[in-house]
Protein backbone atom coordinates (compact mmCIF):
# COMPACT_ATOMS: atom_id res chain seq x y z
CA UNK A 1 0.00 0.00 0.00
CA UNK A 2 0.97 3.15 -0.84
CA UNK A 3 1.94 6.04 1.78
CA UNK A 4 -0.94 8.61 1.98
CA UNK A 5 0.72 11.60 1.37
CA UNK A 6 -0.40 14.29 4.32
CA UNK A 7 0.08 18.50 3.79
CA UNK A 8 0.86 20.20 6.56
CA UNK A 9 0.91 24.20 6.65
CA UNK A 10 2.61 26.09 9.21
CA UNK A 11 1.73 29.72 9.24
CA UNK A 12 4.81 30.95 11.23
CA UNK A 13 7.17 34.28 11.56
CA UNK A 14 10.69 33.98 11.13
CA UNK A 15 10.72 35.60 14.72
CA UNK A 16 8.96 35.05 17.74
CA UNK A 17 9.31 37.69 20.02
CA UNK A 18 7.41 37.05 23.53
CA UNK A 19 3.14 38.38 23.71
CA UNK A 20 1.34 38.52 26.18
CA UNK A 21 -2.21 36.59 26.05
CA UNK A 22 -3.98 39.75 25.53
CA UNK A 23 -4.28 41.53 22.09
CA UNK A 24 -0.48 43.14 21.31
CA UNK A 25 -0.18 46.88 21.31
CA UNK A 26 2.30 46.17 18.39
CA UNK A 27 1.29 43.10 16.00
CA UNK A 28 -2.80 43.03 17.51
CA UNK A 29 -2.72 39.57 18.01
CA UNK A 30 -2.36 36.95 21.08
CA UNK A 31 -0.27 33.83 21.67
CA UNK A 32 -0.20 30.91 23.55
CA UNK A 33 1.97 30.26 26.94
CA UNK A 34 3.85 27.08 27.49
CA UNK A 35 5.09 26.41 31.03
CA UNK A 36 4.74 30.13 31.98
CA UNK A 37 6.94 31.14 29.04
CA UNK A 38 5.61 32.21 25.73
CA UNK A 39 5.96 29.54 22.89
CA UNK A 40 8.77 29.91 20.21
CA UNK A 41 8.49 29.17 16.51
CA UNK A 42 11.35 27.39 16.50
CA UNK A 43 10.28 24.97 18.84
CA UNK A 44 6.92 24.00 17.29
CA UNK A 45 9.27 23.40 14.22
CA UNK A 46 11.28 20.97 16.31
CA UNK A 47 8.32 19.38 18.05
CA UNK A 48 6.52 18.71 15.04
CA UNK A 49 9.82 17.03 13.57
CA UNK A 50 9.66 14.68 16.28
CA UNK A 51 6.56 13.70 15.70
CA UNK A 52 7.38 12.88 11.97
CA UNK A 53 9.76 11.11 12.92
CA UNK A 54 8.03 9.14 15.17
CA UNK A 55 5.51 8.41 13.17
CA UNK A 56 7.65 6.99 10.45
CA UNK A 57 9.08 4.92 13.37
CA UNK A 58 5.82 3.19 13.53
CA UNK A 59 5.51 2.18 10.18
CA UNK A 60 2.35 5.04 9.84
CA UNK A 61 1.46 4.75 5.93
CA UNK A 62 1.66 8.52 6.00
CA UNK A 63 4.24 11.19 4.18
CA UNK A 64 4.05 14.66 4.89
CA UNK A 65 4.42 17.73 2.62
CA UNK A 66 5.32 20.44 4.65
CA UNK A 67 4.55 24.34 3.70
CA UNK A 68 5.62 27.06 5.66
CA UNK A 69 3.32 30.14 5.33
CA UNK A 70 4.26 33.71 6.07
CA UNK A 71 2.74 36.04 8.98
CA UNK A 72 4.27 38.82 10.35
CA UNK A 73 3.72 39.38 14.83
CA UNK A 74 5.22 43.50 14.47
CA UNK A 75 4.81 44.56 11.11
CA UNK A 76 6.31 48.04 12.81
CA UNK A 77 10.26 46.72 12.93
CA UNK A 78 12.70 48.50 10.79
CA UNK A 79 14.89 47.04 7.67
CA UNK A 80 17.99 47.37 9.57
CA UNK A 81 16.82 46.45 12.90
CA UNK A 82 16.97 47.37 16.57
CA UNK A 83 18.03 45.90 19.91
CA UNK A 84 16.06 42.60 20.61
CA UNK A 85 16.49 42.96 24.10
CA UNK A 86 15.90 46.49 24.31
CA UNK A 87 13.05 45.70 22.75
CA UNK A 88 11.60 42.95 25.00
CA UNK A 89 12.83 45.45 27.81
CA UNK A 90 10.39 48.18 26.65
CA UNK A 91 7.76 45.77 26.51
CA UNK A 92 7.89 44.02 29.52
CA UNK A 93 10.72 45.77 31.75
CA UNK A 94 14.05 44.69 32.64
CA UNK A 95 13.07 42.41 35.35
CA UNK A 96 10.54 39.83 33.46
CA UNK A 97 12.77 39.92 30.81
CA UNK A 98 15.36 38.15 33.30
CA UNK A 99 13.06 36.04 34.82
CA UNK A 100 12.26 34.94 31.37
CA UNK A 101 15.04 34.04 29.50
CA UNK A 102 16.00 31.23 31.43
CA UNK A 103 12.63 29.51 31.00
CA UNK A 104 13.06 29.96 27.52
CA UNK A 105 16.84 28.38 27.38
CA UNK A 106 15.83 25.24 29.50
CA UNK A 107 12.89 24.65 26.86
CA UNK A 108 15.42 25.51 23.53
CA UNK A 109 17.95 23.36 25.13
CA UNK A 110 15.13 20.75 25.27
CA UNK A 111 14.61 20.53 22.14
CA UNK A 112 18.13 21.40 20.74
CA UNK A 113 17.76 24.92 20.41
CA UNK A 114 20.34 27.53 21.93
CA UNK A 115 18.42 30.55 22.34
CA UNK A 116 20.55 33.47 22.35
CA UNK A 117 18.92 37.29 22.80
CA UNK A 118 21.69 39.66 21.83
CA UNK A 119 21.47 40.69 18.06
CA UNK A 120 18.80 42.59 16.65
CA UNK A 121 15.33 42.11 15.77
CA UNK A 122 14.32 43.25 12.51
CA UNK A 123 11.46 43.28 9.72
CA UNK A 124 10.72 39.57 8.40
CA UNK A 125 8.99 40.69 5.59
CA UNK A 126 12.40 39.81 3.13
CA UNK A 127 13.10 36.70 4.73
CA UNK A 128 9.31 35.68 4.12
CA UNK A 129 10.06 36.20 0.24
CA UNK A 130 13.01 34.44 0.31
CA UNK A 131 11.14 31.69 1.57
CA UNK A 132 8.85 31.65 -1.16
CA UNK A 133 11.91 32.22 -3.10
CA UNK A 134 13.03 28.78 -1.59
CA UNK A 135 10.10 27.33 -2.13
CA UNK A 136 9.82 27.57 -5.46
CA UNK A 137 13.62 25.74 -5.86
CA UNK A 138 12.53 23.08 -3.39
CA UNK A 139 14.24 24.00 -0.51
CA UNK A 140 11.75 26.11 1.58
CA UNK A 141 12.62 23.82 4.54
CA UNK A 142 16.03 23.83 4.94
CA UNK A 143 15.99 28.01 4.52
CA UNK A 144 13.90 27.98 7.38
CA UNK A 145 15.82 25.59 9.68
CA UNK A 146 18.85 28.09 9.12
CA UNK A 147 16.82 31.46 9.18
CA UNK A 148 15.71 30.41 12.82
CA UNK A 149 19.66 29.75 13.57
CA UNK A 150 20.53 32.84 12.40
CA UNK A 151 17.69 34.78 14.33
CA UNK A 152 17.57 33.03 17.41
CA UNK A 153 21.34 31.31 18.00
CA UNK A 154 23.55 33.27 16.03
CA UNK A 155 22.33 36.81 17.15
CA UNK A 156 22.15 37.77 12.91
CA UNK A 157 19.50 40.03 11.32
CA UNK A 158 17.85 38.55 9.03
CA UNK A 159 16.41 41.76 7.62
CA UNK A 160 19.63 42.16 6.15
CA UNK A 161 19.77 41.49 2.72
CA UNK A 162 23.64 39.94 2.61
CA UNK A 163 22.42 37.63 5.56
CA UNK A 164 19.31 36.55 3.60
CA UNK A 165 21.50 35.54 0.78
CA UNK A 166 23.96 33.92 3.06
CA UNK A 167 21.47 31.54 4.72
CA UNK A 168 20.30 30.55 1.12
CA UNK A 169 23.38 30.17 -0.42
CA UNK A 170 23.92 27.63 2.32
CA UNK A 171 20.87 25.72 1.37
CA UNK A 172 22.08 25.34 -2.65
CA UNK A 173 20.76 28.93 -3.91
CA UNK A 174 22.88 30.87 -5.91
CA UNK A 175 23.88 34.19 -3.11
CA UNK A 176 24.19 36.80 -6.58
CA UNK A 177 20.84 35.54 -7.83
CA UNK A 178 18.92 35.49 -4.33
CA UNK A 179 20.60 39.28 -3.82
CA UNK A 180 19.55 40.33 -6.88
CA UNK A 181 15.65 39.07 -6.27
CA UNK A 182 15.68 41.14 -3.40
CA UNK A 183 16.61 44.50 -4.85
CA UNK A 184 13.01 44.05 -6.39
CA UNK A 185 9.25 44.05 -5.46
CA UNK A 186 9.09 40.16 -6.60
CA UNK A 187 7.29 38.47 -4.45
CA UNK A 188 6.01 40.95 -1.91
CA UNK A 189 3.08 41.52 -3.20
CA UNK A 190 2.09 37.67 -2.72
CA UNK A 191 3.75 37.99 0.60
CA UNK A 192 1.54 40.48 2.10
CA UNK A 193 -1.33 39.01 0.21
CA UNK A 194 -1.08 35.12 2.28
CA UNK A 195 -0.44 37.54 5.60
CA UNK A 196 -3.71 39.21 5.21
CA UNK A 197 -5.32 35.63 4.51
CA UNK A 198 -3.92 34.53 7.90
CA UNK A 199 -5.39 37.40 9.82
CA UNK A 200 -8.85 37.18 8.05
CA UNK A 201 -8.51 33.16 8.54
CA UNK A 202 -8.53 34.89 12.78
CA UNK A 203 -5.16 33.12 13.16
CA UNK A 204 -3.75 34.79 16.66
CA UNK A 205 -0.81 32.92 17.40
CA UNK A 206 2.15 31.69 15.64
CA UNK A 207 3.40 28.96 14.57
CA UNK A 208 -0.44 27.87 13.81
CA UNK A 209 -0.63 24.10 11.85
CA UNK A 210 -2.98 22.63 9.62
CA UNK A 211 -3.00 19.22 8.97
CA UNK A 212 -4.52 17.61 5.79
CA UNK A 213 -6.66 20.82 6.16
CA UNK A 214 -8.97 19.35 8.67
CA UNK A 215 -6.71 19.43 12.13
CA UNK A 216 -5.27 22.87 13.32
CA UNK A 217 -3.48 23.16 15.99
CA UNK A 218 -1.51 26.46 17.78
CA UNK A 219 1.72 26.88 19.48
CA UNK A 220 4.74 24.86 19.86
CA UNK A 221 2.74 21.72 20.51
CA UNK A 222 4.02 18.31 22.47
CA UNK A 223 4.65 15.69 19.29
CA UNK A 224 2.00 13.52 20.89
CA UNK A 225 -0.70 16.16 19.95
CA UNK A 226 0.66 16.13 16.18
CA UNK A 227 0.94 12.10 16.53
CA UNK A 228 -2.61 11.70 17.53
CA UNK A 229 -3.58 13.45 14.65
CA UNK A 230 -1.23 11.18 12.20
CA UNK A 231 -2.40 8.00 13.80
CA UNK A 232 -6.31 9.20 13.45
CA UNK A 233 -5.29 10.09 9.52
CA UNK A 234 -3.65 6.43 9.30
CA UNK A 235 -7.02 5.14 10.11
CA UNK A 236 -8.84 6.53 7.67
Amino acid sequence: MSARVIPIEIVSDTICPWYDLIIDEFACITTAIFNGVLVRCFVGKRRLEKAIATAKNRNLPLEFKIKFKPFQLDPTLPKEGVSKIKRYEAKFGPGRIQQMIPHMQVVGAAEGIRFSYDGLIASTIDSHRVLEYALQKGVQLELVEELFKDYFERNKNIGDDEVLADAAARVGLDKQEVLAYLKTDQGKHEVEEQIESAYRRRITGVPHFRINGTYSLGGAQDPEAFLEIFEALAKQ
